[in-house]
């Protein structure tokens, strides 16, 4: 049974099972992955995984083939790198799969091109180049790169607006844009826009599009969903439709405006802020009941989560809880539900009413050095809901009730302590093997130190971040730089994302990037040592760098005319808190009608164009813009 939702509108390496319905079992199938991006099923039951990184993973008769099928020279930093990847309709006779990746080359467009793939490897020299997409700004994000078949035999390719949202509008760009070619790619001559355009923006398909990161064809029907991440308001499910507009930047989430396709489903973000993969139930072999057929299963990167949409009243229930970083979603032809995690592992849902509790994974014995944490991790499936409890030598742990256990600073004492773990559903319980501690007290992990940016630091879009530290070790002495890595967060609100990593170093620097999709004020880079000692014994420390913050006030002499920014009207006046150097949007209407009188621009406060981007100023800044009332003729 499903429930309505009423209402609807630390980044950490793990593959734990989700919460699922009753009769349903959640089940890690594959881990090791390195931040997978997308999966594609082939005609004879294998799955390609593209890695971020570059590599193509193949997962063959349910385990991760160790040598990639290939690995791209990508450039890898915030949301770019090797991002999609689908097999041409008639794999079985040519071989064919198509990849969408950010090359290292400059100057940097997102590349779609076509390989041939012989048995689980690509072969070599066989990439014929597709398209290449326009040139990206600075900004790494927005790339979109999903590409699906449509029941046409045509290939679409999912585009984001790479965080300039005027662009989602414009015709001269593929920004923003659902595209769609031949195979060959050649550029079909019935796409709606095809005679208004020229060169490859006669492959747009559809616009408006603010980062559509996944879509999906129903496999019988056609029909077409495709998620969009949202900015401030909404996440949405659009239909997949010739020359639609989805609105973005002048609409998010439902509209009435006439010339927008208003979303069949939206969520706002107090339920989820990044709505990835998704896909239709259906298919030859159906296991789940009957009441999710043709259903639309989608996830939620942020709130870890997938849902459903169901076809018949185009409601939305809940489906699994507590997903780690769902990517993409599939249907195997058994009729499984596969999700991916970014996490680095693979999953599988698949209906079994009143399976016993099985022992997935078996809790490892952990080696640690003295006062450092201890984690225990274990993992089960059965029908329904299952719960857990830790035991140390045999007896409960008070508030260890998660599938992984994490004993903190761990003492002399606890050498030689067994921790087991039991799993339980409403009708069959099954306990571990006992996973023993053993705590080295002859050698200490090492003490990492941040040296700088300095407690305290705050930066400035556009500013180069520089970074050093050392470790020491009571047994190494001062640490190499070879066992120094470092990674790089960006947080956005509560959700930390990759932005870069550096291994073998014991300084470096990164820059913070102007363009950014994501404008508020609550953000910060987290910047993270990781030490290793001779031993493997690891110990890390992170520092936090806040933004520093200015004001812009937005007015006009003439009450009621809004200022657009970053594509979306402020109601004037308003005043803006923004981080300092962030390139941002300002438009004022060319015209506007208040109470029935047209009044027209004439200049801003600061003489500067009617419509320009502009760094968030150092200091607080006031823009008013000036109207006056057009003198009917």
């Amino acid at each position: 049974m499903r429930f309505p939702i009423i209402g609807l509108e630390a980044l950490e390496a793990r593959s734990l099972c989700a919460t699922v319905p009753t009769g349903f079992i959640d089940q890690t199938v594959v881990n090791g992955l390195k931040r997978p991006t997308a999966t594609a099923i082939l005609p004879d039951g294998r799955w390609l995984v593209t890695e971020q990184s570059g590599a193509l993973r193949v997962v063959k008769n349910g385990a991760l083939i160790s040598t990639p099928a290939g690995t791209l020279s990508v450039d890898s930093v915030g949301e770019r790198g090797l991002l999609g990847v689908t097999a041409d309709p008639n794999f079985a006779a040519n071989g064919h799969i198509y990849l969408y990746y950010t090359p290292k080359t400059t100057p940097k467009g997102n590349h779609v091109s076509r390989f041939t793939l012989n048995g689980d490897a690509i072969v070599k020299g066989s990439e014929t180049p597709l398209l290449t997409l326009d040139t990206l700004s600075s900004a790494t994000n927005h790339n979109g790169g999903a590409m699906h078949f449509g029941p046409d035999g045509r290939l679409y390719i999912a585009v984001g607006e790479n965080a300039a949202p005027l662009r989602a509008q414009s015709l001269t760009t593929v920004f923003g844009k659902m595209l769609r070619i031949n195979r060959d790619g050649t550029i079909p001559t019935d796409n709606p826009f095809y005679t208004q355009t020229t060169g490859i923006n006669r492959a747009i398909w559809a616009l408006g599009l603010r980062n559509p990161f996944t879509f999906s064809f129903h496999p019988s029907s056609g029909r077409m969903h495709i998620n969009d991440v949202g900015s401030r308001s909404f996440e949405e499910i659009n239909v997949g439709r010739a020359g639609a507009n989805y609105g973005w930047p002048g609409s998010e989430g439902a509209t009435a405006d006439a010339g927008t396709d208003a979303p069949i489903a939206n969520y706002g973000r107090d339920v989820g802020r990044a709505i990835t993969g998704g896909v239709f139930y259906a298919g030859s072999a159906e296991q789940f009941p009957r009441s999710y057929r043709n259903d639309y299963f989608f996830g939620d990167y942020s709130a870890g989560f997938i849902k459903v949409l169901d076809s018949g009243t185009n409601k939305v229930y809940s489906f699994s809880d507590d997903v780690d970083r769902p990517i993409d979603l599939d249907v195997l032809p058994d009729g499984s539900l596969l999700y991916t995690s970014y996490a680095g592992s693979i999953h599988r849902v698949r209906y079994a009413p009143e399976a016993p509790v099985s022992i997935i994974i078996q809790p490892a014995d952990v080696t640690v050095a003295l006062g450092q944490d201890a984690r225990f991790t274990a993992e089960a499936s059965g029908d329904g809901r299952i719960r857990y409890q830790w035991y140390r030598d045999g007896v409960a742990i008070r508030g260890a009730s998660g599938p992984t256990y994490v004993l903190a600073g761990a003492k002399a004492s606890d050498d030689g302590v067994q921790f087991s773990l039991k799993a339980r559903t409403a009708t069959d319980a099954r306990v571990t093997r006992r996973a023993t501690l053993d705590v080295d007290t002859t050698n200490d992990a090492p003490v990492p130190t941040i040296k700088t940016p300095l407690a305290g630091a705050r930066f400035i879009a556009g500013q180069s971040v520089r970074f050093t530290g050392s470790a020491v070790d009571e047994q190494d002495g001062t640490l190499s730089a070879s066992q120094l890595s470092w990674t790089i967060q960006y947080v956005t609100g509560s959700v930390r994302r990759p932005f870069r990593v550096f291994s073998g170093v014991a300084s470096g620097t990164f820059t913070i990037p102007r363009i950014t999709p994501y404008t508020q004020a609550d953000v910060s880079y987290r910047i993270t040592l990781i030490a290793t000692d001779a031993l493997g014994v690891q110990t890390s420390v992170s520092r936090v760098i806040a933004p520093r913050l200015s004001t812009l006030g937005l007015s006009t002499n003439i009450p009621g005319i809004p200022i657009f920014l970053d594509g979306q009207p402020q109601t004037t006046p308003a005043r803006v808190v923004g981080v300092e150097g962030v390139t941002r949007t300002i438009e004022a209407p060319s015209s506007f009608v208040v109470r029935q009188r047209r009044y027209v621009f004439v200049s801003f406060s600061d003489d500067g164009p009617r419509s320009r981007t502009l760094d968030f100023p150092t200091d607080d800044l006031d823009l008013v813009a000036t109207y006056r009332r057009k003198t009917p003729s």
